[in-house]
């Protein structure tokens, strides 16, 4: 989810063991599980890779996400306590924070826990489990649209629109703020489709080079 593999790339199970800090037995079964999820592709001679990115599929993903997530945000609106609704503001605060130092690694995982905080809150685990298998479907995308998405903050200004619905426990407005993110990122996945091929993504850094001439760190090898 993210977004450690670029669309098209042939994935081994060393390489994902090694992205994912495990061993090589609970990789292979993790690679295996995705291809029977529809996750990864695989061909004739047995090279798995990630699907090739298309507008097809973008489109297809974003409607599936929009009608999933939205029922999902208006479920869980109707469950929001206190606790719930401190816990999206402590998450929305640290997103902010990871913005604002271009740390966009930080930025993908806290907004995954942020949605699916969320979407937890719905109490509807057959759901739950379609939302992630998008995001699973999705997560390589993350690597075509930043850093370049995270130099506008229009993705921040909407993630406060959502906080603020579910702090006023509005589940028309939740739903519709949820809806609106994912159409801003698929809209900023099809406008960077063109020139995908010309930005570098080395499965682990995605900091931009800092002022000061502090360099970026080296890409791990797979």
């Amino acid at each position: 989810m993210s977004g450690r593999f670029r669309p098209g790339e042939t994935i081994t199970i060393r390489a994902l063991a090694a992205a994912l800090n495990i061993s090589i037995t609970p990789a292979r079964d993790a690679l295996a599980n995705l291809v029977a999820e529809g996750v990864l592709d695989v061909t004739d001679s047995g090279t798995i890779s990630i699907p090739s990115l298309t507008k097809e599929r973008v489109l297809e993903l974003a409607s599936l996400r929009e009608c999933l997530e939205g029922l999902a945000a208006r479920e869980a609106c109707k469950n929001l306590n206190e606790k719930d609704v401190d816990q999206l503001k402590r998450l929305h605060a640290e997103l902010v924070k990871a913005h604002s130092e271009r740390d966009y690694v930080a930025v993908i995982r806290v907004n995954w826990e942020f949605h699916f905080a969320l979407y937890g809150r719905a109490k509807m685990p057959l759901l739950l489990k379609m939302i992630e298998g998008c995001w699973l479907q999705a997560g390589s995308y993350l690597a075509i649209i930043y850093p370049a998405y995270g130099e506008i903050s229009v993705g921040i200004r909407n993630h406060q629109a959502i906080l603020d619905a579910a702090v006023r426990r509005k589940p028309g407005e939740l739903a519709a703020a949820v809806v609106r993110d994912i159409e801003l990122a698929a809209q900023s996945l099809l406008a960077r489709l063109a020139d995908a091929p010309t930005h570098r993504f080395d499965g682990l850094n995605l900091r931009p080079d800092r002022p000061g001439g502090r360099e970026r760190a080296a890409p791990r090898n797979r």
